[in-house]
């Protein structure tokens, strides 16, 4: 066979010239079957990951919103019934109140510290610490009212704990509704984010379908040229065979 392409042509593009038409043929379905299974393989990759990744988000988004929940309705309660105690001038009532308040506030504590835990955005970490110095200042709030009942105080004394609670109440449970609604817009946009690399995953996939495509017609102008080279060279510019 004539040697063909001359210094210019590279030893691989040579040998692949020189080959025979069924080899070169077989060759071109091995490069496009090898290629397909590679585009597969990625693509089962990337969408593995990405479910994955959205059902460890969305897992820990609903136990935040779950968590959160509970907590303002736990602290709502017992915010109530502090604010009986501050009402209320019968000690055996006061001491049943304060009891199950006790109890409350043990469990709202855990999960307060559940919910630190878990708190990773700069938003619910700022969130809080503002639900913390409101519930300090609750607190405080009822530590005095308490004093005060116990050191028999004047009927406008007395009157006066009521509005004195509701005061430091009313913004600490306002910072947990928010708190709850901040979870509740994380999870919504950790929803967005993971739909949005769904649909790059689907045109992923719409790739891996059309790439075959192209590698095909590729091949097989690939596949034309080398088998009309040769033949170029062997007929010759003036038309016959030399």
């Amino acid at each position: 066979m004539p040697r063909i392409g001359g210094a210019s042509k590279s030893n691989i593009e040579m040998y692949l010239t020189q080959l025979r038409i069924g080899a070169k043929l077989w060759l071109s379905v091995a490069f496009l079957m090898g290629a397909l299974t590679l585009l597969v393989a990625f693509a089962a990759w990337r969408s593995e990951a990405t479910t994955q990744r959205a059902d460890a988000a969305l897992a820990l988004a609903e136990r935040k919103i779950a968590l959160s929940t509970r907590w303002a309705s736990m602290t709502d309660a017992a915010v109530g019934r502090i604010m009986i105690t501050a009402l209320s001038s019968e000690p055996s009532v006061n001491a049943l109140v304060n009891q199950s308040t006790a109890k409350a506030i043990s469990e709202i504590n855990q999960l307060q510290k559940e919910l630190v835990e878990l708190a990773q955005e700069p938003a619910e970490l700022a969130q809080m610490k503002k639900i913390g110095e409101l519930r300090r200042a609750l607190l405080d709030a009822t530590a005095r009212m308490n004093q005060l009942k116990a050191a028999s105080p004047t009927p406008e004394q007395a009157a006066e704990a009521p509005t004195a609670i509701q005061a430091v109440a009313t913004p600490y449970l306002a910072a947990q509704t928010e708190f709850v609604q901040l979870e509740e817009a994380n999870i919504r946009r950790v929803r967005e984010e993971f739909r949005a690399q769904r649909r790059g995953t689907v045109t992923l996939a719409g790739l891996v379908v059309a790439a075959p495509f192209a590698l095909l017609l590729a091949g097989a102008a690939w596949l034309v040229r080398s088998v009309r080279r040769p033949l170029d060279v062997a007929v010759g510019p003036g038309g016959r065979a030399r």
